[in-house]
């Protein structure tokens, strides 16, 4: 997918990810995935949300770069990620 920087990095068509493209949304809280590998395919599942009305609308911004690493984790910070 490419990528731009702040309010050019938008959710399009030509990159044909409908919904990989939605677990990028900055409003996201959750996001879990599990792969399968069988013998003749791979299976990929994932679930995220909250969703609300603006996820995933074609042109849209896909998410905002800002604040500080961990600044808003209500657990402790490991490795650059809310545990």
């Amino acid at each position: 997918m490419p990528q731009k920087s702040g309010q050019q990095n938008l959710h399009l068509p030509l990159n044909n990810l409908p919904n990989f493209g939605k677990m990028m949304w900055e409003s996201l809280s959750y996001v879990g995935c599990a792969v399968v590998r069988c013998t003749s395919f791979t299976n990929v599942v994932c679930h995220f949300g909250p969703i609300h009305e603006g996820v995933g609308k074609w042109g849209s911004q896909i998410y905002f770069m800002g604040g500080r690493i961990c600044g808003q984790c209500r657990s402790p910070c490991v490795d650059g990620l809310c545990s």
